[in-house]
């Protein structure tokens, strides 16, 4: 075979391989798409992955092409989310390593940043986050997830404050953590049950101030 039809021919098999491609992508982001907005308007628990394919005009094979659940669907909501929020904290907690500022500076600035972007998600999101977590057949983990690690980070920065003597010491970092992260959801369960009508970053404030006087080593 000549040189040049076996150059066509590859030419042509990648412009179909780059086409099959943008038609995959195209569909999975239709599929979440419509998930969330569904998930919004009924409530996680009613919508069903029949559902969701009717209204985005697929099958259910292709649902299961791209994800293995809707489940699956509700992390990949929160994904980006979480990835910004950790790749800002992470910017803002270099800087103030940088500055030498101490440990409840550092979990003041990621506690605001914190409720920052859930307040943008917005009251209804966050809904389907509560009622996924307490349904027994939920497969997965929002506060357990490697995406959704707010504890951790917590559990971090205490250490931090405990080893330069700011903190207390009389309970471990992953004790106080846990208290804190609890007050915190605290916070975010009783902003969703009156719709998102306070501020949630000056509650989220409030909350941190009370926690600190607890926290702080006398």
């Amino acid at each position: 075979m000549p040189e040049s039809a076996r150059d066509g021919r590859g030419e042509k098999e990648e412009r179909i391989s780059n086409r099959r491609r943008k038609q995959a992508e195209v569909s999975r982001r239709k599929i979440l798409e419509t998930a969330v907005r569904l998930f919004d308007e009924r409530g996680y628990e009613k919508v069903t992955v029949a559902d969701i394919c009717r209204e985005a005009g697929l099958s259910v094979g292709a649902f299961y092409h791209h994800f293995r659940s809707k489940d699956q669907i509700l992390l990949e909501r929160y994904l980006p989310f979480a990835r910004q929020v950790d790749s800002f904290y992470q910017a803002i907690n270099h800087k103030a390593r940088a500055e030498s500022r101490g440990a409840l500076e550092r979990l003041a600035r990621y506690l605001d940043l914190f409720f920052k972007y859930i307040e943008e998600a917005g009251p209804e999101a966050l809904k389907t986050a509560f009622a996924t977590q307490i349904e027994p057949g939920f497969k997965y983990s929002l506060a357990t997830a490697d995406m959704f690690r707010p504890h951790q980070e917590l559990e971090r920065i205490i250490a931090d404050g405990q080893g330069s003597g700011e903190i207390r010491t009389d309970m471990s970092p992953e004790e106080l953590a846990r208290v804190l992260y609890r007050s915190m959801v605290g916070t975010l369960f009783a902003w969703c049950l009156v719709g998102g009508s306070f501020s949630l970053r000056e509650a989220g404030r409030r909350c941190f101030k009370l926690a600190v006087e607890g926290m702080a080593k006398k």
